[in-house]
């Protein structure tokens, strides 16, 4: 409609971000579960002074099968019906780093090989809180004002990338075939479209995984960076990068033995207090607060954690 070719900035760019969130926003009712994020105590204890999450370099991560089953599946080309889909390469374009959280709440499992502190969380914010700040210089033209500086620094927000992961083969082949039909349908000759292919394959090559792995009913956060760009409030060394964040000060609730729970207590008190607007629900136990539960009745224990140390909090007693 605009005249403007789908593999040419900054429309290529628009379209692989809208259609990759799409599709990998699509899986699993993406925000219809819980998200929670497994912490030994040590780092549960660090994270309510450093303020910080840290997220490994891929390649880092425990699974020695990280990243390579999206390339297997263009080995056997035969449930790939499009000619123009050949040679792809997968050679990553930009650093990667990978924040894991899980769906898969109060699981002694996640919590013996993670840690048992549990962060938990009633929807997807978190995307909002863990990408790095950086800083972009603009330059002045040639006609704007005399009285602006030559440079100019702007902050913005990283790119993030989230998703469910997933876990059966044949699932992600049907959802791969789907990508390949709207990219077909784009006005371009088959060499763009395999490079259109090609790029936005990067979105998903650390989304499936083994199905070895599917208890872990994993949320994923992948970090976009790139090394000739400027970042603040953030640290990187030979494993991790480490971000700024509130997203351990103020979880919608938390479940286990938390050597910072009193801290916690202390923020999440101070942003009801500043946000109240109805009656909510509040759990004394894991510190779940609920304005839609509670709607027609208190319910008996706490939708959470189970514990019946539960009450309504009313403007009276805010």
């Amino acid at each position: 409609m605009n005249k403007q070719p789908a593999n040419i900035r900054p429309v290529k760019g628009v379209l692989m971000m809208m259609i990759s969130n799409f599709i990998l926003k699509s899986r699993n009712g993406y925000n219809n579960d819980y998200i929670c994020k497994y912490m030994p105590i040590e780092v549960a204890k660090s994270s309510i002074s450093n303020h910080q999450i840290w997220m490994k370099k891929t390649e880092l991560l425990n699974d020695e099968r990280e990243k390579k089953v999206i390339p297997e599946l263009f080995e056997d080309m035969s449930w790939i019906h499009y000619d123009w889909i050949k040679d792809i390469d997968f050679s990553e374009t930009r650093n990667y780093y990978v924040s894991c959280f899980s769906k898969s709440i109060n699981n002694s499992h996640m919590q013996d090989g993670y840690g048992e502190c549990l962060y938990g969380y009633k929807n997807d914010r978190i995307v909002d809180l863990i990408g790095p700040i950086g800083l972009y210089t603009l330059t002045k033209k040639a006609d704007a004002d005399a009285d602006l500086p030559d440079t100019m620094k702007r902050p913005y927000i990283a790119q993030v990338i989230t998703f469910d992961v997933l876990y059966d083969i044949e699932e992600a082949k049907t959802e791969l075939q789907y990508l390949f039909s709207v990219i077909d349908m784009f006005d371009l000759s088959d060499n763009n479209k395999k490079m259109f292919l090609q790029e936005i394959l990067q979105y998903w090559i650390l989304s499936v995984k083994d199905s070895k792995w599917k208890a872990e009913r994993e949320r994923r956060y992948v970090i976009f960076l790139y090394d000739d760009y400027e970042y603040i409030e953030t640290e990187l060394d030979d494993t991790f990068l480490k971000v700024k964040t509130s997203l351990f000060i103020t979880p919608d609730f938390i479940i286990g033995k938390n050597p910072s729970k009193w801290e916690i207590m202390r923020q999440l008190a101070a942003k009801r207090k500043a946000l109240f607007s109805k009656e909510y629900l509040f759990c004394e136990n894991c510190l779940m607060q609920d304005h839609d539960v509670a709607i027609h009745e208190k319910p008996e224990k706490c939708p959470i954690c189970g514990s019946k140390n539960i009450r309504m909090i009313y403007h009276e007693n805010a």
